[in-house]
């Protein structure tokens, strides 16, 4: 195993996919920042200030997404949904706007908002915005875009709805002994 993490971290060396100071997230979810690199394991370093030493040998042969391989910037995107009195239109524009205020946004010509469902409940969409520096999160980012929204939908009277379940409840005949109900709807 030391000889397979040793010659795994020769090959991230070399080939320099993963290098100190990309941003990479793992198969099995953890996401950070790539502060050493040794012979034997990767020190990456989470937004919550956790180090993880990975093996090198895992680097190789599991799935690594490199956020920031040829550059920092990466598109985020939050998904919502809206009740459906609500003008899309509307929507789109109020959550393009909503998200441009936002410090951390780039290139705020680029921000896209589009319908992805028709849903039960809602009318779902995908906000998408770009932001240069994930190595200072990305969870936080879609939290404050969600409060973004929050705050401009109440301004706009645009609401998120809920999910709506109807109850139909039959009158059974006055005869409580009589269970030919209970066995016409059992079978």
């Amino acid at each position: 195993k030391s000889l397979a993490n040793l010659f795994s971290g020769m090959m991230l060396l070399i080939d320099k996919s993963i290098r100190p100071g990309d941003i990479i997230e793992l198969e099995n979810g953890t996401y950070g920042l790539v502060h050493q690199m040794a012979a034997r394991y990767t020190e990456v370093v989470t937004t919550d200030k956790r180090s993880y030493l990975i093996p090198n040998e895992e680097l190789i042969t599991q799935r690594v997404i490199n956020w920031s391989h040829n550059d920092t910037m990466i598109l985020v995107s939050v998904n919502f949904g809206v009740h459906y009195n609500s003008n899309p239109h509307l929507v789109i524009d109020v959550a393009k706007k909503a998200v441009q205020k936002l410090r951390r946004v780039v290139y705020k010509h680029d921000i896209s908002c589009n319908i992805v469902q028709f849903a039960d409940s809602a009318i779902n969409f995908r906000l998408n915005f770009w932001i240069d520096d994930p190595q200072n999160g990305i969870g936080n980012i879609k939290g404050e875009a969600y409060l973004a929204l929050w705050d401009a939908f109440q301004e706009n009277n645009i609401q998120i709805p809920y999910p709506h379940r109807e109850v139909y409840v039959h009158k059974m005949d006055d005869n409580p002994d009589d269970d030919s109900f209970i066995k016409a709807a059992a079978g």
